[in-house]
């Protein structure tokens, strides 16, 4: 049945089907490397925000070791809310 009606189809409709198909197929294989590409930056993401944390982590060990030896005196907060 499928062939039949292929058959009525004119050379224009069939065409456009397989301009639709090649269409399509595109787009599936645009839509593949957008999700292999988000999940490379997703890795990256995650990659650079463990990074943070240690420099975080150090930098505040690093900051208490130079108060406790007296080089660096962090400014005290203001109980009135004020920067």
């Amino acid at each position: 049945m499928e062939v039949e009606e292929e058959e009525r189809r004119s050379p224009h409709s069939r065409g456009e089907a397989l301009e639709n198909e090649r269409a399509l197929t595109s787009l599936r294989d645009e839509l593949s490397v957008a999700r292999v590409d988000i999940d490379r930056s997703r890795a990256e993401i995650t990659a650079l925000q463990t990074l943070v944390d240690a420099h975080h982590r150090e930098h505040k060990a690093l900051c208490e070791m130079l108060e406790r030896k007296g080089v660096l005196h962090r400014k005290k907060q203001r109980t009135d809310g004020t920067a």
